[in-house]
């Protein structure tokens, strides 16, 4: 092997290690697609943002009202005996989440999803990486 052909294969391999190295982050920056496809349907559902809005205070002035309720109960002695979450609203909780769900909740749940659909990818990536 001449030194011009020593030379064109270390180029080669370098090249190839370069483009690997991109390959591999431009699928490590996968990150939001889920969370972004959610945002563009419920853009196209809520164009103006007013249905988000009237569901995140509607559904935050419930929890808020049922939970300050409750606390104010607990603090007279009544609102449940002894337990520390007997007689807590956990139907105007959830209510008041499903209202929220369209802008907080869905998203938050599909970031969770995400996350670990990426750290499930890196492990076989690392995992395949090894075995070669």
């Amino acid at each position: 092997m001449t030194l011009t052909d020593a030379y064109y294969a270390a180029a080669s391999e370098a090249t190839t290690i370069v483009l690997a190295a991109k390959e591999a982050k431009e699928k490590k920056e996968i990150g939001d697609e889920l969370v972004t496809g959610w945002n563009t349907f419920w853009g196209a559902v809520d164009k103006d943002g007013k249905i988000s809005t009237v569901l995140m205070v509607v559904g935050g002035a419930i929890m808020a009202w049922f939970l300050v309720t409750w606390l104010w109960k607990k603090s007279r002695g009544g609102g449940g005996g002894g337990n520390a979450l007997q007689g807590f609203p956990w139907w105007p909780m959830a209510v008041g989440l499903v209202l929220t769900a369209p802008t907080f909740l869905i998203p938050l749940v599909l970031k969770l999803l995400q996350s670990i659909i990426n750290v499930a990818s890196q492990i076989l990536t690392w995992t395949t990486t090894q075995l070669k």
